[in-house]
């Protein structure tokens, strides 16, 4: 697979799968072959015989016996996209409607 794949859930690309791109995460394991740009808000993990080329930002890195990484790692308590990284742009996020947040309550909407 060649893009970007954006998620705040697990990410497990398995042999034989392959990724070239940028990945936003709250979970990353490798078994498989990934080069690029990962941004991972919780643990990476590089299992045996996975191959993983670019640069990872994450929580905490992991590193099984076998496992092959040339690769720049970024180890941070809270991982964040920065400023001119070339990182994925995050979707805007919705506000609710003043009508559906009161019905949910069971108030009456404002006008």
């Amino acid at each position: 697979m060649q893009g970007d794949v954006s998620t705040m859930g697990h990410v497990e690309l398995s042999n034989p799968s392959e990724m070239i791109g940028r990945l936003v995460c709250g979970k990353f394991t490798n078994t498989g072959r990934f080069e690029g740009q990962a941004v991972v808000y919780g643990a990476i993990e590089l299992a045996g015989k996975s191959l993983t080329i670019g640069e990872l930002t994450g929580k905490s890195l992991s590193i099984q016996f076998g496992a092959t990484a040339r690769a720049k790692a970024n180890i941070l308590p809270k991982p964040t996209l920065g400023p001119g990284s070339g990182a994925l742009r995050e979707r805007p996020t919705r506000r609710l409607v003043p009508r559906i947040a009161a019905a949910s309550k069971g108030l009456r909407p404002m006008t």
